[in-house]
């Protein structure tokens, strides 16, 4: 139970209040003494101890290597090492539908005046070259493979320089028994890019023009042995034979 605390001064006494004057207010008197209610304290909520984890190990830091900035990009050299051969590309033209009719192509050109008159003529059967003197006509199963050979030459000395070509038909031929059949050809035998015995060499001159369409016709006809273009790029001392 809370009490009550009255506090009574004397009637003479200077306090406000007490000699009020009549129809005044009545005298004032102190107000009871709560003592305030003790403190309780709030109560934490109690969370669940959170389990020690093990501390990650400190490795040492790892000295980076040092890479230098790569330099400007050079294009790769074209053409193969000194002193190998070019590899024999497969002709990659659009083909012309096949009719089985044979396909001639006139050889010759204004740095070949001595070549005119000459024909290529692939059908399905074979390959044959005409000339003024004569020719030759070969069976697909004599040969082993058949190739064109490209290569060029160009003043490198003079400010504007075309390129003059040389081509040749290379032929390697499937038997023994080729050179008693075809004794027509026997001056071509090992020369004009043929490599050996079994190998001989058409040359065509500098009719660059002539290549599409001669490889166009030996991959419509000859495709079982037809090796491709051989680029053998810029050569010095060139002769158009």
């Amino acid at each position: 139970m809370i009490g009550t605390i009255t506090v009574v001064t004397g009637m003479g006494g200077n306090q406000p209040g007490w000699n009020a004057p009549p129809g005044g207010p009545g005298p004032q008197y102190n107000q009871p003494y709560y003592p305030p209610p003790p403190q309780q304290p709030y109560p934490q909520p109690q969370y669940p101890q959170q389990p020690q984890y093990p501390q990650q190990q400190q490795y040492p830091q790892q000295q980076q290597p040092y890479y230098p900035s790569p330099g400007p990009q050079q294009a790769p050299p074209s053409g193969p090492p000194p002193g190998q051969p070019y590899p024999a590309q497969r002709f990659q033209q659009p083909l012309p539908p096949s009719s089985g009719q044979p396909i001639v192509i006139p050889v010759g050109g204004k740095l070949a005046a001595h070549m005119t008159g000459r024909t290529l003529t692939i059908s399905p059967e074979g390959f044959a070259h005409h000339d003024k003197k004569g020719g030759f006509q070969l069976g697909w199963s004599e040969l082993r493979r058949i190739v064109i050979s490209r290569a060029y030459h160009q003043d490198r000395g003079k400010l504007i320089a075309p390129k003059i070509w040389r081509i040749r038909v290379i032929m390697d031929v499937a038997d023994p028994g080729f050179p008693q059949r075809h004794p027509e050809i026997a001056g071509l035998q090992g020369k004009y890019g043929g490599t050996g015995p079994g190998s001989y060499g058409l040359p065509l001159g500098p009719a660059n023009n002539n290549v599409d369409p001669l490889a166009q016709a030996l991959a419509m006809y000859g495709a079982q042995v037809f090796g491709g273009v051989i680029d053998e790029g810029r050569i010095i001392g060139l002769d158009y034979a």
